[in-house]
């Protein structure tokens, strides 16, 4: 979904998108929120991730940065999940 989608929700009233709208920081991938719809954390592919696809377009024009570990961005969404559901 895109924000222009959400903000139009957010409009309207749902609380959702409210919620995802008031805390959306491009490119957000993943955000986890309470069944309040109070953020709780979220993950950028820019901030969080290192390197990124060779298809993908920097927001900010940065190069290209080729992964040394492929596997990196699974164990980093892991490592998030596990914390954010209290695993560690």
């Amino acid at each position: 979904m895109i924000i222009d989608d959400v903000n139009k929700l957010a409009e309207a009233g749902d609380e959702l998108a409210k919620a995802l709208s008031a805390d959306w920081q491009y490119p957000v991938e993943m955000m986890f929120l309470s069944p309040e719809c109070k953020l709780i954390s979220k993950l950028n592919s820019y901030e969080d991730f290192p390197g990124e696809h060779p298809d993908v377009v920097a927001a900010n024009r940065r190069a290209h940065v080729p992964l040394q570990d492929e596997r990196s961005h699974v164990d980093i969404f892991l490592k998030h999940v596990s914390k954010h559901f209290g695993q560690q």
